[in-house]
């Protein structure tokens, strides 16, 4: 892809020019003045990349952007689809990460000076772990690229080269917050110092970086759990109760019992409860309903401590030593405010067989209320908030020699070693035991068979939870992952042979990967006898991939009429990956376990391109490639716990073999056979049989450069990228249609000899099926006069689409659904047809001023039934007071919204999400006499809010891609010495 996003122009140029002379000369020196990067710092060096799809993001647009973590500048790419950031808080661990071209973080390669960083167990990297104070410049790659760069380089590579050309010292501040609201406070200080001499350099970096907390009650679209809905989508679970249990002077049963506040119920028994108001989903209805979206964080608070250092060495005249180590810490926290407290009927798991005893001082019925036959729904709001408390630490060392042969057009070389470990231990804070609940309301506890036993009151309503009430009941979670990396590796880069049109340039290299992951969960955690809903067992797995490449460069054609140079170029590559692990089950069932040894699997593949580059003449250039891809399944997929889940389903065998002569998966169902209950206990878990994913790409671009206009440069391309046999969970009704109709995923099911599915032998696991599709054109401009430059790119997405197996809503016969996702909004997921940035920036001996407008084009969202089909939001919001659903089917408007989520058709109506420009904003004074610069920046100078979303699973809008709103002022000081 073409995009060239935020360079100025020195650096693009540079980009340029090197990757030419590697193909002809081997590597050059040095890179912009990048001295101490090694050569496999840059993606550039390698024999087969073409330069239109190159982005490169220089230190001054770095610096411009105003942001002090990575990841917040990576996904302002054009390119960047939807992913983890810090404004995810439920359903958030503290990660941002890069999601290119929307095929998932997954199939996104991330480079650290060219050597791969290390992967969390899902396959993606968290890019916050590495400090933007060290980075001189960052490479991004789109499209298929693992013939030359390894496996998972699907959707593209972000390489990040660090600020290694430096010799002095330099320190910096920089403190922000939203001002108007006064939140959301940044700020980051670091220090650099570089030592060089004729053999030898060394830089290092200290940084500190800490983003405060912003809570969504204090933004007027998140302080409602959906905006404009008043109470209607508030939580039951309310500080004063909502009860369930028969009325012993009536006999019936009601759910909607709630304590008045203030009542004693210890001596006022059920004269304290009135039917509540709990009614959901009518605008204006559920007035008993608890908010619990003001507790909850809109921007989680993170803060980091970063240690870099690198050193070069020349050893002799051709051979030179590069090592660099890096050290992060991190921490980070997601809040949900007071935690729920669900017991009975309302109950999952252990919690749905906790009764109460008669004896309980605080029963207002003073009967016995077994499990079956109560419901609790109550917020602790006297215990600490439901939280979770990441505390990171990364480790990271490389070490490249780097050489050549010969004198005269020497071959590269290079060996490489990287290590790498990150440690994550979570706590989970405001959590409860449940098998301490269920003492604490047994009669046990009042009758003192219960050492210890403190009786617990959970009708009293807000305030008389006491202290050691909450001591007896309270615990916490702790769990740990572990994940390590070891790569070496080598390379071999130079000149074989000369044609007419130049040499042919060759380049080589192998490498071996080891990669292990490792979670451990506490005692509680591990068997569902706490509050958490993350319940797990200890997992560990590893990866071991062995790869070689070779790559070509053949010039066909040089200094003719119609090609001042014509260039092919080939690349290959073999990857032998093999893995092994181990799970354990949360618990045994009717005596009978899954084996927790995992089998060993061993997969072989293969990955090629062939790009083709055109330089038609000094200003006009056309290249292309083609390629296809291998990604390795994620940790997570092949070794996650095994788990249990109790769906509804259908089973398409029911009546047995005779009544179901077409269905070939029934044949060995016995006559007359009927499925025992619509739920049934299932099993949920990893796939060790997974194989890679393949993928195939092509990508085109076009530059130029015309002189008749000195300093204009225009470029043009397209994208295509086809992902296939990616990992998907298809669920449990499409595994047995299937199996019944086609006999696919029978090997999931086992039934007894009545044919019942006994057991919980009904597995519900990823499988190679799932197909996503991304299409895109580009374009972009930058025209430069003087020290004015005008920098505009933007990336319209032709088509994002899934396909996975499944049924029909009609029968059991097997479709394939395909479903597009482009200029639509799927909560917190999405694709928006047009994204743009265009910059403007301008310099002179004492000042530098910028201005970006980041734009976002709108999309649409389904409005569902049942929900906000039918009424207007409140006066001078974000629509004017129009229906929420505002388009038809035909997303030309004006239909009559009578019937919530679609007219009488019953097809879906829309709601618009209009588009969305950003503006940021900074002015930098240099201090010449005293080596300083002084910045001041805004950012969302406009205060532009996002659209609201009715499908975004929080805060009303999508935290992926649109930023926290609030107007963002900063001030930056940087000196050197």
């Amino acid at each position: 892809m073409d995009t060239l996003h935020m360079p100025t122009s020195k650096y693009l140029t540079a980009a340029i020019q090197y990757s030419l002379l590697t193909l002809v000369c081997g590597p050059t020196e040095s890179v912009a003045n990048d001295s101490m990067t090694p050569q496999t710092g840059s993606l550039t060096h390698r024999v087969g990349t073409h330069e239109p799809a190159l982005t490169v993001i220089d230190r001054a647009a770095i610096e411009r952007s105003g942001h002090i973590h990575l990841g917040d500048l990576l996904q302002e790419l054009p390119q960047a689809g939807s992913d983890l950031n810090l404004q995810f808080n439920n359903g958030g661990n503290g990660e941002t990460r890069i999601n290119l071209n929307y095929l998932g973080c997954a199939h996104t390669l991330v480079l650290f000076n060219g050597q791969r960083w290390i992967k969390g167990r899902q396959g993606c990297v968290d890019v916050n772990q590495i400090s933007l104070a060290i980075v001189e410049r960052i490479e991004i790659l789109d499209g298929g690229w693992a013939a030359l760069f390894g496996e998972g380089a699907v959707a593209g590579v972000v390489n990040i080269v660090t600020r290694t050309q430096f010799e002095g010292a330099q320190a910096r501040a920089q403190l922000g917050k939203y001002l108007e609201h006064s939140d959301g406070e940044a700020q980051a200080f670091d220090t650099s110092i570089g030592v060089q001499s004729e053999r030898a350099s060394i830089y290092f970096n200290a940084n500190y970086v800490q983003s405060k907390a912003v809570l969504a009650g204090d933004r007027a679209i998140s302080r409602e759990p959906q905006y404009g809905t008043g109470t209607s989508f508030r939580s039951s679970g309310t500080p004063q109760g909502r009860f369930g249990f028969n009325n012993p002077a009536t006999g019936t049963f009601s759910d909607s019992w709630t304590t008045d506040p203030g009542c004693n119920v210890a001596s006022r028994g059920l004269s304290c409860f009135r039917i509540g108001d709990f009614s959901f989903g009518a605008p204006g209805s559920g007035a008993d309903r608890f908010n619990f979206a003001p507790d909850n964080y809109l921007l989680t608070p993170q803060q980091r401590t970063n240690i870099y250092t690198q050193a070069r060495v020349t050893l002799n005249s051709n051979v030179t030593l590069t090592m660099d180590g890096n050290y992060s810490h991190g921490r980070s926290t997601q809040s949900l405010g007071a935690a729920p407290l669900f017991l009975g009927l309302f109950g999952f798991g252990a919690a749905s067989r906790i009764g109460v005893g008669a004896l309980n001082p605080y029963n207002p019925t003073g009967q016995a209320l077994p499990s079956s036959s109560w419901l609790l729904g109550r917020r602790m709001v006297e215990a600490p908030a439901l939280a979770f408390q990441q505390n990171i630490d990364s480790y990271r060392f490389a070490a490249s020699l780097n050489g050549q042969l010969g004198d005269n057009a020497p071959w590269q070389w290079n060996l490489d070693y990287v290590y790498s470990r990150v440690t994550n231990h979570q706590r989970n804070l405001g959590l409860f035991d449940l098998n301490r609940i269920a003492n604490a309301l047994s009669d046990d506890c009042v009758t003192g068979a219960i050492a210890g036993c403190v009786p617990l009151n959970v009708f009293g309503g807000a305030g008389t939870m006491t202290p050691a009430m909450l001591d007896y009941i309270s615990t916490s979670g702790q769990d740990s992952l572990d994940d390590v990396l070891h790569r070496y590796g080598g390379h071999i880069q130079g000149e074989l042979f000369e044609l007419s049109a130049g040499n042919v340039s060759l380049a080589a290299g192998f490498s071996a990967t080891r990669q292990s992951s490792q979670q451990r969960l506490d005692a509680l955690g591990q068997t569902y006898q706490t509050t958490a809903n993350n319940p797990g067992r200890h997992t560990s797995g590893r990866l071991h991939s062995n790869e070689v490449y070779v790559a070509l460069s053949v010039p066909l054609l040089s200094e003719r009429p119609i090609a001042k140079q014509l260039e092919l170029k080939l690349a290959a590559r073999y990857l032998d990956l093999a893995s092994e692990g181990q799970r354990q089950n949360r618990y045994a069932l009717n005596g009978r376990r899954i084996d927790p040894a995992m089998p060993d699997s061993a997969h072989q593949g293969n990955a090629t391109s062939v790009a083709l580059r055109w330089q038609v003449n000094e200003e006009f250039q056309i290249s292309g490639g083609a390629s296809r891809d291998l990604q390795y399944p994620s940790l997570v997929s092949l070794f996650r716990e095994t788990g249990f889940d109790s769906p509804t389903f259908s089973d398409p065998c029911n009546g047995g073999a005779a009544a179901n002569p077409d269905l070939p998966g029934c044949a060995q169902v016995p006559n007359g056979y009927q499925q025992v209950g619509a739920n049934h206990l299932v099993t949920t878990g990893s796939n060790p049989y997974l194989k890679p994913a393949s993928a195939k790409s092509w990508i085109f671009g076009l530059q130029y450069e015309p002189s008749w206009l000195t300093g204009l440069k225009l470029n043009a391309g397209a994208m295509d990228i086809e992902l296939s046999d990616s990992p998907v969970i298809i669920g449990f009704q499409t595994i047995l249609n299937l199996c019944a109709t086609s006999l696919q995923y029978c090997q999931f099911i086992e039934r007894n000899a009545y044919g019942q599915i006994y057991g919980n032998e009904l597995f519900n696991v990823a499988v190679n099926e799932l197909r996503a599709t991304t299409r895109s054109a580009n374009f972009g401009a930058m025209y430069q006069h003087g020290s004015l430059t005008l920098d505009w790119q933007g990336v319209y997405l032709i088509r994002s689409s899934i396909q996975r197996p499944g049924v029909s809503n009609r029968s059991v016969d097997p479709i394939t659904i395909t479903t597009g996702y482009v200029g639509t909004n799927q909560g917190d997921f999405t694709v928006p047809r047009w994204k743009s940035n265009l910059d403007l920036t301008w310099s002179n001996s004492h000042w530098d001023a910028s201005w970006r407008m980041r734009y976002i084009h709108h999309q649409r969202e389904a409005c569902y039934a049942g929900s906000y089909g039918d009424f207007t939001l409140p006066p001078n919001a974000a629509n004017g007071g129009q229906p929420y659903c505002n388009l038809g089917p035909d997303n030309t408007g004006g239909r009559d919204f009578t019937q919530p989520g679609g007219g009488p058709d019953g097809v879906l109506d829309y709601r618009k999400l209009g588009s969305v420009t950003y503006h940021d904003v900074q002015l930098t004074y240099h201090i010449g006499d005293w080596g300083t610069q002084l910045t001041l920046g805004v950012n969302n100078l406009f205060d532009k809010g996002p659209p609201l979303s009715q499908t975004a699973f929080a805060n009303s809008f999508d935290s992926s891609v649109y930023e926290t709103p609030g107007r963002f002022p900063y001030v930056r000081v940087t000196t050197d010495f």
